[in-house]
């Protein structure tokens, strides 16, 4: 689905299946809400943005970026519910359901931000579900040695 944000650009992102967004729409609270990232778990760059950084944002509203310059491995789990992410002494596990395709944008470097599900319970209306995000390792510690 695309959209044009205010400054014109196109916008592209993976929003709810139910969505009542549509593009006959007159109600601009409506668009609003849709592009807004609420029950969205991540979002990908326009065609013609370039991304040096992906945003980690947890269920705290805690938000973490990580630069793809850093190089992060990836690894899917055979069930496809786990992912890590592995940069430069951090660890990223996201764990949900169908999260195959936010490894595959994260190997396209086109991933802007990934989110945890404010309540962490699927209800299986989204196509792909971040359950949980944990981070962990010396790059985020606060420890100064």
């Amino acid at each position: 689905m695309t959209s044009q944000n205010k400054d014109q650009k196109q916008l592209k992102g993976i929003f709810p299946v139910d969505s009542k967004y549509s593009l006959k729409s007159q109600d601009s609270s409506d668009v609003q809400s849709v592009f807004s990232g609420k029950n969205q778990c991540y979002a990908l760059m326009s065609e013609d943005e370039t991304v040096k950084k992906f945003q980690v944002i947890l269920r705290s509203g805690k938000k973490y970026r990580v630069p793809y310059a850093l190089l992060p491995i990836t690894e899917l789990s055979d069930k496809n519910d786990e992912l890590c992410i592995m940069a430069y002494q951090l660890l990223i596990v996201v764990q949900g359901r169908n999260i195959e395709p936010i490894e595959e944008y994260l190997a396209e470097e086109t991933l802007l931000w990934m989110s945890e599900s404010p309540s962490g319970k699927d209800d299986g209306s989204l196509p792909v579900f971040i359950s949980n995000i944990i981070i962990e390792g010396k790059a985020i510690s606060k420890e100064v040695n």
